[in-house]
């Protein structure tokens, strides 16, 4: 199963001042490892490549990098085993699916939302784009008070619908590299109050009523993001915890991520470790007068406990706010767009005062039981 290439079919040689040098796998092995924790048959092939002082070109480097991700994420399908099912005739979940939530902290419905929400969804974002007037934001990257800057408007996005971009997409000049569209990294943080469009599937009676069978008494959307995942640049989301950035006392988050086209392990699918909600929350995001910064450093996370969700679009990813889960830059030519909502309940829960939402109004409830 592990036969990654064989060295006679990789590409023809390089003329000699373009070839790498032997220390070109050691980097290239260093690189995988930071992603996967390799079969032990992997690492022997990549030494016996490195030994025999063969040099290639980068493209190779990446199609040997691609084929040890497909190889590595098919035996962690295997071994996951990840249910998929669908929602009941009433939009409840059945005891089986709660059971799954409640044993790996998340949970995939498949065919959630029809191609005409997803269809309208897109159309509208892509709208938005273009009436966008990105010279509003781009001074975030020129000015002196970078930092500053750059919370103002994380924090201000709070109850609007603002853009942010990649960390990639502008120049040491401040001018985009690429059009505005394939630049942006996420909008939000308030879609779902802002615009008919998202409000109409975050309101909907199947995402109350799936809330219902969670347990939720008076659930509010408190924050939203259309996420883009752009093909190239598509930056990587660390091992994190929802109920770090959105806390309540008890704690009550729930992460809804929908995909709006097909997720893969090649255009940066989420990755989570089933049952990490059962250890707690590991550390909190807090703002302060000094900005926003983690009460405690991020722990060592072993990639081999990470499975690869993978999911169609349509598919509902429900994510339990204690799942450690992450996703990988997006180095393929495909985006992945995703419309992500997060939930709390605010029946006999409190909302903490140094979580970096604050909002002038309260949101309004899904509904009240």
């Amino acid at each position: 199963m592990w036969q990654i290439f064989d060295k006679h079919n990789l590409y023809p040689p390089a003329p000699p001042l373009t070839r790498y040098k032997e220390t070109t796998f050691s980097s290239a092995k260093k690189k995988l490892v930071d992603y996967v924790v390799l079969d032990n048959a992997v690492n022997k092939k990549l030494d016996a490549l490195t030994t025999s002082k063969l040099c290639v070109r980068m493209n190779t480097l990446q199609k040997i990098e691609r084929q040890v991700l497909y190889q590595f994420a098919t035996l962690l399908q295997q071994r996951a085993k990840v249910k998929r099912s669908n929602m009941g005739t009433e939009g409840n979940l059945s005891s089986e699916q709660l059971h799954l939530f409640d044993s790996h902290g998340y949970l995939v419905l498949e065919s959630f939302a029809s191609p005409e929400e997803i269809d309208s969804m897109r159309k509208r974002m892509e709208q938005l784009l273009d009436d966008f007037d990105f010279s509003s934001t781009a001074s975030i990257f020129s000015t002196k008070n970078q930092q500053q800057t750059t919370n103002d408007h994380f924090f201000q996005s709070a109850d609007k619908i603002s853009f942010f971009w990649e960390e990639k997409a502008f120049d040491e000049d401040g001018n985009l590299k690429q059009p505005k569209q394939l630049s942006i990294n996420k909008v939000g943080h308030a879609l779902h109050d802002k615009d008919a469009v998202f409000n109409k599937f975050s309101s909907s009676d199947k995402v109350s009523s799936m809330l219902r069978s969670l347990g939720y008494q008076r659930p509010v959307v408190i924050q939203s993001m259309y996420i883009f995942k752009q093909p190239g640049i598509g930056g990587e989301v660390v091992p994190h915890q929802d109920n770090s950035f959105l806390y309540t006392e008890p704690t009550t988050c729930t992460g809804l991520w929908l995909a709006l086209e097909d997720a893969t392990i090649v255009n940066g699918c989420l990755w989570a470790i089933p049952g990490s909600h059962k250890n707690g929350l590991v550390r909190r995001f807090l703002r302060d007068d000094s900005g926003v910064h983690f009460d405690k450093p991020s722990p060592c996370y072993n990639q081999k406990d990470f499975v690869p969700l993978e999911v169609n679009a349509g598919s509902l990813v429900v994510i339990h706010g204690d799942l450690i889960h992450q996703s990988f830059e997006n180095q393929s030519s495909k985006s992945r767009h995703a419309y992500s909502l997060h939930v709390v309940d605010t029946n006999g829960c409190k909302w903490a005062e140094d979580n970096w939402i604050r909002r002038n109004v309260d949101p309004e409830p899904l509904y009240s039981s």
